[in-house]
């Protein structure tokens, strides 16, 4: 049962209706006029789909990727000399605890535990997890380097790690630049056990996110420069299954971005970046995937995507024209815009833990 919170009470007298759903959105900051400032405070009304961006929670440099744990949150700080900051939740408010170097450069992504969070730094194709200490960011708990390349001389001619996807004691990470997907098993205290599982993936296919089956023992993966879906053993990482996300017809560029599935595990979703679209499959009981559809997400680079926790709406950031979509789910796929809402450089949506 949802009782009020001291930010409930706030809504309220500010007009809000208390059983909105709080968000926060991560944002690239730049120097334009229009820029973003850091992390933005929204609310959300799963009764009708609206979708409301309010204060700025907190400045902070391009907080592209965020996850939380408990009442605290955590931004990774997307630059060249990667960062990863800790905050905790007040009112409507991100109070700052401190910041800790990521050890590698732009770092993209960050899973968060009670005791631990795992970064994946991008460009340099590393990864690292941190002690937690009562929600600061403590020391450095164990590095991981990643090595390879991939046929594509933009984009591959590294490694580049781009997603920390906890599943139990395992982090699935995606590897953009060596066309790998690796599995890593660590300890309760963060550190990394043994030899990763790794599966080979088709050269150039460009690995990004993954999610996985609320039952089956399957992930499903999302390849940025293939713009294909595999779907894969949790286990053995053996590939089940390989679908385009994109239409036949279409040969224009365009690059895959996020992945999530339905919680009922009846639907994937995907975004398409170029392609500008939100891709839906239907999924059987064996976890295959068939019957795409494509949604126009009515706006330029749909970065990040998310379910609401009612499963009823589909909320999209595209990021290049600085809005948030929300789209009605009529029985399983996106239909209509119920809202529209600005928010500059919208890069992740993040549903809070509580309403």
């Amino acid at each position: 049962m949802h009782h009020p919170t001291v930010l409930d009470i706030l809504l309220a007298s500010r007009g809000f209706d208390m059983s909105d759903y709080r968000l926060l959105i991560g944002t690239y900051t730049r120097t334009e006029p229009d820029a973003s400032k850091g992390i933005y405070h929204a609310t959300f009304d799963d009764a009708t789909g609206q979708f409301n961006v309010h204060d700025l929670a907190a400045e902070a440099v391009s907080p592209a990727f965020l996850a939380q744990s408990g009442e605290y949150i955590y931004a990774v700080n997307e630059t060249r000399d990667g960062m990863v900051s800790a905050y905790r939740l007040q009112e409507d408010e991100l109070v700052f605890i401190n910041t800790v170097s990521t050890g590698g450069a732009l770092p993209c992504h960050l899973a968060a535990t009670l005791d631990w969070i795992a970064v994946a730094n991008y460009s340099s194709g590393n990864l690292a997890t941190f002690a937690l200490r009562d929600g600061a960011l403590g020391e450095r708990i164990d590095f991981v380097q990643h090595t390879g390349e991939g046929p594509n001389q933009q984009r591959q001619t590294q490694a580049h790690a781009h997603q920390t996807y906890l599943i139990d004691n395992s982090i699935f990470v995606p590897d953009l630049g060596s066309d790998k997907l690796y599995r890593y098993q660590l300890d309760t205290g963060g550190k990394f056990v043994g030899e990763p599982r790794v599966a080979d993936l088709n050269p150039g296919a460009g690995p990004r996110h993954v999610d996985h089956h609320p039952w089956l023992p399957i992930v499903y993966l999302i390849n940025e420069l293939g713009n294909t879906i595999n779907i894969l053993d949790t286990d053995t990482l053996t590939v089940q299954q390989t679908i385009p996300t994109l239409p036949d017809d279409y040969d224009e560029v365009s690059t895959t971005s996020e992945i999530a599935v339905s919680a009922d595990g009846k639907f994937v979703y995907g975004s398409n970046r170029g392609h500008d679209s939100i891709v839906s499959f239907a999924v059987d009981d064996s976890g295959q995937l068939s019957q795409p559809q494509y949604t126009s997400t009515d706006g330029q680079c749909p970065r990040h995507f998310t379910l609401d926790p009612s499963g009823k709406w589909l909320l999209v950031a595209n990021q290049n024209t600085n809005n948030v979509k929300v789209f009605a789910l009529n029985n399983g796929r996106p239909t209509y815009i119920v809202s529209d809402s600005s928010v500059p450089r919208p890069v992740c949506i993040h549903f809070l833990d509580s309403k």
